[in-house]
């Protein structure tokens, strides 16, 4: 970290000179500097951070959209060939285990997982007016609404509430 230097009550950081008041110190290695911003600066810096949460915000989102997808993807799969009888439960085992083998990275592709993905898509495969809600909600949301509803328009319904009210999942779980 570059210090800037003191000359006289005048710091100078990268060429540009801050007056030091009392209250404001220059950085030592236990204590950080303090600068004294405009009304006008304030401002700015107030929307510098509003435009990195708002960034942040619409990263999770866009990450939160591709996993939802990637899990009915993978759910919509594993319906299929259980359904076409082409594979059985072991089968489920089998592809869990050379998941954890072949991407040793990602998490969450155990058996039950596995079993969940399916059970994700199947509730809501044909459903046109959840299709759209389903893709608004994190994972954890949805492992929630399937595990604790016992008819899919009381998941409809936990579904909407939680995207309109932006409920955390703690908060999901105490609705139920």
């Amino acid at each position: 970290m570059n210090y800037p230097v003191l000359i006289s009550g005048l710091a100078l950081w990268d060429g540009l000179a801050i007056m030091e008041t009392e209250d404001q110190r220059l950085p030592s290695k236990s204590k950080s500097i303090v600068l004294r911003a405009t009304r006008k600066d304030e401002a700015t810096f107030a929307e510098v951070v509003r435009l990195i949460s708002a960034s942040r915000e619409k990263a999770l989102q866009a990450v939160n959209t591709a996993l939802i997808d990637l899990y009915w993807e993978v759910g919509a799969t594993i319906s299929r060939k259980i359904e076409a009888a082409e594979w059985g439960d072991g089968v489920v085992d089998q592809l869990a285990a050379y998941i954890a083998r072949t991407q040793p990275g990602p998490r969450g592709f155990t058996r039950a997982n596995l079993f969940r993905m399916r059970q994700f898509y199947e509730t809501y495969q044909g459903d046109k007016k959840v299709a759209p809600l389903v893709r608004q909600l994190p994972w954890s949301h949805h492992l929630i609404i399937l595990g604790q509803s016992k008819r899919q328009e009381e998941g409809e319904f936990y579904m909407r509430v939680a995207i309109r009210e932006r409920w955390s999942k703690r908060e999901l779980e105490r609705q139920f």
